[in-house]
């Protein structure tokens, strides 16, 4: 898919590039840490969503040498895309380092902002630096820099192709300058002031695996939101699941595409607890009629149940009580690579396109309760 490029002016006269795919719906994307409009899956944009994203002020096609102080410029230069644009209403999506920028515009617009998502909001920069992993990487920017890029991308378990391709690509087009004026500019956006102030229906997709009990890592913002009873929270496995950028991106698009006055369509869970059948994995899952995965009809499902092996069912099982392919070759005594190949046959007998659906489908049939 094409896109386009323009520019708008912030409210301090800095130039911000702002890339432009797709029709309908305006998001607001607002990107991690090394974000680049030109490196955005523009063939990616959803039917029906008009995709925006900007490069921050001081990094890619916007003006290179704009002061980023205080913090809230950052936010300025959304306030600037979105003014600039005239868009009446829209949503906000943050993406990890991008979190408190995107609440912030939020709690900014309450009458014009109509959905907020918050992807691993744990890997928001302040979180980030908190963590062991991140004061470790923060300590070699300026004496690594290969050390540090290939570092943050290995934190976020992004896959080899990522690692080999973006990586690489922003080793090249940035420089620890550019990159330490950067997150200090972002560190200092103080995400707390603006928490109370949102009043939009809010997804927060939290990441599991990223610590050693599987869990998502701790995050303040997601702590600060969780009172909030407009805010519902999932959890999507990132280790072992090549799926998971698909996985976050339709659970992203399936909530703002959702009819708020039908919260049926998709059932998530309020504030990060449990639903009675839920697990952690596959909250949010539950796929509205007519999308893959969806087998409303009982003969089809009893047909696509009878297709399972024995082993099959046993993997399923395990995959919808939220279970990484790793723990499910342990419990069941098989290598990783032969629960990969069951869960593979898995999906394409259950029709559906993710592990989430596949353990959807798998609650919808009672088989997780077996």
């Amino acid at each position: 898919m094409s896109y386009r490029v323009t520019q708008v002016r912030s409210s301090d006269g800095t130039r911000v590039a702002v890339g432009h795919g797709g029709s309908g719906y305006p998001v607001i994307i607002v990107p991690a840490l090394f974000g680049d409009l030109q490196r955005y899956p523009w063939d990616r944009t959803p039917d029906g969503l008009r995709l925006v994203t900007a490069d921050r002020r001081g990094t890619g096609m916007s003006e290179l040498d704009a002061a980023s102080n205080p913090a809230e410029v950052y936010v300025d230069d959304l306030q600037a895309v979105v003014d600039g644009l005239g868009l009446e209403r829209f949503a906000v999506v943050g993406e990890m380092a991008g979190v408190a920028e995107a609440l912030a515009l939020a709690a900014r617009n309450p009458d014009r902002a109509s959905h907020l998502v918050l992807q691993a909001p744990s890997e928001s920069l302040r979180d980030f630096a908190a963590s062991p992993k991140g004061r470790g990487l923060l300590t070699a920017l300026d004496g690594d820099w290969e050390f540090f890029v290939n570092g943050v991308f290995r934190s976020h378990n992004w896959n080899s192709t990522i690692l080999g391709d973006f990586a690489n690509d922003v080793i090249r087009r940035w420089n620890p300058e550019q990159c330490r004026r950067l997150i200090d500019g972002l560190m200092g956006l103080d995400p707390d002031p603006f928490v109370q102030l949102v009043d939009c229906p809010t997804l927060i997709i939290d990441v599991a695996g990223t610590t050693k009990d599987g869990r998502p890592s701790p995050s303040a913002i997601r702590t600060a939101l969780s009172a909030n009873p407009k805010v519902e929270n999932v959890v999507v496995d990132a280790i072992d699941n090549p799926d998971y950028e698909e996985e976050r991106n339709r659970l992203t698009y399936d909530f703002i595409n959702r009819d708020s006055s039908r919260p049926e369509d998709v059932e998530l869970s309020r504030s990060g607890s449990p639903s009675s059948h839920l697990s952690a994995e596959t909250r949010g899952s539950t796929v509205p009629k007519g999308e893959p995965g969806d087998q409303s009809t009982p003969e089809r499902g009893e047909d696509q149940r009878a297709s399972l092996t024995d082993r099959e069912l046993d993997v399923l099982r395990l995959v919808a009580a939220g279970k990484k392919n790793r723990q499910i070759a342990e419990e069941l005594h098989v290598s990783p690579n032969t629960v990969a190949n069951h869960v593979r046959s898995i999906l394409a007998k259950t029709s559906s396109t993710t592990r989430t659906e596949a353990a959807a489908w798998a609650i919808r049939q009672g088989l997780a309760e077996e």
